[in-house]
């Protein structure tokens, strides 16, 4: 009894990996179809979705989710370029990597507060530096004007009587 049950069901898992890959092969045919001048960006693995491998999505639903995913990387990056800041570049590394704005501007603001800590860091250093040199300088001037005396030897006082 168990090997009908076993040869249905390789049967069944057979037909369910040749569905899967003809599906996942008209999937890459649209993509290739619909991303144009951001492929380089785009790639298939990142925009792939599991839940494309349902019989309840259909293809045209695959298109809509692909040109929207375009759309909105386009736009995304639009917004990125107009940002300016010294971490554009890593901005925009940050935003390809997952897709995410928000993800990427969080990332500048990160970068930009830590950033502004090493230049605080920086200054602070710089002015205790100086501060140091500062107090250097004074004290050499301080020994230059006033050497501390040695003191000279005690003598007796004279009282008119010579006594010792």
């Amino acid at each position: 009894m168990d090997q009908p049950i076993a040869a249905i069901d390789a049967q069944l898992k057979e037909y369910e990996e040749k569905r899967r890959a003809d599906k996942r092969a008209a999937i890459l045919e649209i993509y290739e179809e619909t991303v144009g001048e951001l492929r380089a960006l785009l790639p298939f693995e990142k925009l792939w979705q599991d839940t494309w491998y349902n019989t309840s999505v259909t293809m045209k639903k695959v298109r809509e989710a692909i040109v929207a995913a375009e759309d909105k990387a386009a736009s995304d990056l639009e917004v990125l370029a107009t940002v300016e800041s010294e971490f554009a570049e890593a901005v925009k590394i940050k935003y390809l990597e997952h897709l995410d704005l928000n993800e990427a501007l969080m990332e500048r603001s990160r970068l930009q507060e830590r950033a502004k800590r090493l230049r605080e860091y920086e200054a602070q250093r710089t002015a205790q530096a100086a501060n140091l040199a500062e107090e250097q300088r004074r004290q050499r001037r301080r020994g230059v004007q006033s050497r501390p005396r040695t003191p000279l030897p005690m003598r007796p006082r004279r009282t008119g009587t010579r006594r010792w």
